[in-house]
């Protein structure tokens, strides 16, 4: 049985500098849980392109795995002073 559609994936960004981030991947699932088995892939997971600050963690993108559990996004991290961890 595959896992809830509540699942949730983070994808960090710690980057210092300004400019243009990207986070791709697939988000699989073990078949019988920690129990191990076969990884399938997790479609419509909710997926958080992250960036990482000294001062509070920000969401930059939000979106979704696709049928095959694949994902890509990108988004422009404002990185400045104090920002970057």
């Amino acid at each position: 049985m595959a896992p809830s559609s509540r699942a949730s994936v983070l994808a960090f960004v710690g980057s210092a500098n300004a400019g243009t981030v990207r986070g791709y991947g697939t988000v699989k699932y073990y078949e019988n849980g920690a129990s191990g088995g076969a990884a399938l892939p997790l479609a419509g997971a909710r997926v958080r392109l992250m960036d990482d600050d000294t001062l509070g963690d920000v969401t930059l993108k939000t979106g979704y795995s696709g049928a095959e559990g694949g994902f890509d996004l990108s988004a422009t991290s404002d990185d400045g002073w104090f920002q970057g961890k």
